[in-house]
C-alpha cells in the first residue's frame, strides 16, 4: 500500500502510525525540515499550507487529475484554518488565486467559514479558564499549562484544547506565548511568536515546525522550567539586536 503522510514535520508527531507499513511513503509538508522520512518528500517551507501545496500540484496537472466539490471544500477548509483566515506571514497573491480556483470547483467560503465560526459552550467556558489562569514570566513569556484534568472538566476534546494556542496571541511586552497540553504519556507545547524564530527551540524539545510558530514535547513538567529559561533567554537576545 501506498501511504501519504501531509503536514507532519517528524515521523514521531505522524497521528497513525500505520503510515510505516506502507511500500512506499510519500511526505508532503511545509514546515522547516527536521526528519527525512519517506520515500517520495515534497518540502517547502514558501507554502503556508499544505492544502495550498496540493491544490498547487491539481493546478498544475489539472488536465490529468480531477477535482470533486467536496475536495474543493476540504482544501480551501485546510488553507483557511492553516493561514489564519489568510492573515498568517507567507500568504501571497497565489495563496488566493488558488483559494479562487477551489471556489469556481465547489468550495463554499461562505459555508466554511460559519462551520468554522461556531463554538460549544464547553470551549467558551475553556477560553474563560484560558484567560484567567494564565502565566507570565518576567521575561517576556506568557503560557497556560492544560492538564487533562483540566480537558477532561470542560469535557473537550484533544483537539479543540490545541486550538486556544492564539487566546494569548498579540499582548504587549509578550513576543512568545504557549499553549502546553497533557496528552497520555506526554506533554506538547504549542509554541508561537510575533516575530522571533522559535523553530530551534522546538526542535530542542523533540519538536519542529516553523520559524514563528512550532510544536514540541516535554518529557515531564519539571521540563518546562528548562523551556521557560530557554524562551527567555531567545527573547534577550532578540530583544538586544
Amino acid at each position: 500500500a501506498l501511504s501519504i503522510v501531509v503536514d507532519t514535520a517528524t515521523s514521531s508527531r505522524v497521528s497513525d502510525q500505520r503510515y510505516a507499513n506502507g511500500f512506499e511513503i510519500i511526505k508532503i509538508d511545509h514546515h522547516i525540515p527536521v526528519d527525512q522520512y519517506g520515500d517520495l518528500i515534497w518540502v517547502d517551507t514558501n507554502f503556508p499550507a499544505c492544502s495550498q501545496m496540493i491544490s498547487y500540484f491539481y493546478y498544475k496537472f489539472k488536465d490529468q487529475l480531477k477535482m470533486s466539490p467536496k475536495g474543493a471544500m476540504a482544501l480551501y477548509t485546510g488553507i483557511v484554518t492553516d493561514t489564519g483566515r489568510f492573515r498568517y506571514r507567507g500568504v501571497s497573491s497565489q495563496t488566493h488565486q488558488l483559494a479562487g480556483l477551489l471556489i469556481s470547483l465547489g468550495a463554499k467560503a461562505d459555508e466554511i467559514d460559519n462551520n468554522l465560526s461556531q463554538t460549544s459552550l464547553e470551549e467558551l467556558y475553556l477560553k474563560g479558564e484560558v484567560l484567567s489562569n494564565f502565566v507570565t514570566t518576567k521575561g517576556g513569556f506568557i503560557y497556560y499549562k492544560m492538564t487533562r484534568e483540566t480537558i477532561e472538566r470542560f469535557k473537550i476534546s484533544d483537539e479543540d484544547a490545541a486550538n486556544q494556542v492564539n487566546l494569548l496571541a498579540g499582548i504587549k511586552g509578550y513576543p512568545i506565548w504557549a499553549l502546553i497540553i497533557e496528552y497520555p504519556g506526554e506533554i506538547r507545547v504549542r509554541l508561537r511568536s510575533s516575530g522571533i524564530v522559535i523553530s530551534d527551540i522546538a526542535s530542542k524539545y523533540q519538536g519542529g515546525g516553523h520559524a514563528q510558530a512550532a510544536g514540541a514535547t516535554l518529557k515531564n513538567w519539571e521540563e518546562l522550567e528548562s523551556l521557560i529559561l530557554d524562551v527567555e533567554a531567545k527573547i534577550k537576545s532578540w530583544e538586544n539586536q
